[in-house]
């Protein structure tokens, strides 16, 4: 019995969609966890893989996103849901380089995206 591929749309990976052997790897998990953060920054999933394979019509994160966020943490969301999966961080420990990386604030206080996604939401709105 040969058991069928299951995935939610506009969190799979275009490649999860046609199921060829060898495609699929870690930058499959990498696509559904930046479509996660796409989510829930903007409220919205992305569209789904397979049509953006067809024709690309994913909003740009920074026109949807309900408060304002880093534009390096944009790229990488964006950089996770690149339609080539050889264009995504390949690894989960490549996609926490990238978040962890320090990104110069306004007033030259350096912090990580995971720093600025894990402050309280009362710092957030202090701006």
């Amino acid at each position: 019995m040969k058991l069928k591929p299951m995935y939610t749309a506009g969190f799979a990976a275009p490649e999860q969609y046609r199921f060829q052997q060898g495609e699929l790897g870690p930058w499959c998990d990498i696509y559904s966890v930046g479509a996660t953060m796409y989510t829930c920054i903007s409220g919205t999933p992305p569209q789904a893989g397979d049509a953006r394979e067809e024709k690309d019509r994913l909003i740009p994160l920074k026109t949807l996103a309900r408060q304002t966020y880093s534009q390096k943490l944009y790229d990488i969301v964006e950089s996770c849901l690149a339609v080539d999966h050889l264009k995504r961080p390949q690894t989960a420990f490549d996609l926490q380089k990238l978040l962890m990386e320090e990104v110069p604030e306004e007033k030259e206080e350096k912090k990580s995206l995971f720093d600025t996604i894990n402050q309280p939401l009362s710092k957030l709105f202090q701006r």
